[in-house]
């Protein structure tokens, strides 16, 4: 058994199965750092993944609470939060590109405004026709920019390599003459 860091010694959940192989093949790290640990001690389903295994709340996949101070989701960043009103810009787009076809040059650029890091997952383009949400992780630290695109393939979108690729079938740019929202659960 490891002592986990700072944690109380007398009770249980202060101790873990050492992960650490010794060469007679045992576990341990005796005379060295501590190492990692086997158990998951707070029954979230997170071993050595865990970046705090002795809060269930915390874990790869859960999903990061705003201003708690916690690194919820073990990602390295605390804090991130999904956008709120104001926190992105819209500062560039090309809706009509040249020498490659629509829809496989067309991107959207977006800026972050937030002074914390954004959480863009089920953020939307929209223009009132058509729209396009993002479903994966992507984070947009303060005053970064993220471009959007609908090809990611440099050779058929114009030369360049988007952040993300949105599915063009959904979300086409109109020539002239559009509004592009961006939104957050609708």
């Amino acid at each position: 058994l490891e002592r986990l860091g700072s944690g109380d010694a007398n009770a249980p959940e202060g101790w873990c199965a050492s992960a650490s192989p010794l060469p007679s093949g045992d576990f341990g790290t005796p005379g060295a750092a501590l190492g990692e640990c086997f158990a998951d001690l707070d029954g979230d389903g997170y071993t050595s993944d865990d970046c705090d295994d002795r809060n269930p709340d915390v874990h790869p996949g859960a999903k990061e609470q705003a201003d708690n101070g916690v690194d919820d989701d073990c990602d390295g960043t605390v804090d991130e939060r999904p956008p709120a009103k104001g926190d992105l810009v819209i500062t560039e787009i090309m809706q009509d590109a040249h020498p490659v076809s629509d829809p496989d040059g067309e991107w959207v650029e977006l800026q972050s405004l937030a002074t914390v890091p954004l959480e863009l997952d089920g953020l939307a383009l929209d223009d009132g026709g058509s729209s396009t949400t993002i479903h994966t992780d992507l984070l947009l630290t303060p005053g970064a920019v993220v471009v959007l695109g609908a090809e990611g393939d440099p050779s058929k979108n114009g030369g360049f390599t988007p952040d993300l690729v949105y599915d063009s079938t959904k979300f086409q740019l109109k020539d002239s003459g559009e509004k592009i929202q961006i939104k957050l659960a609708g």
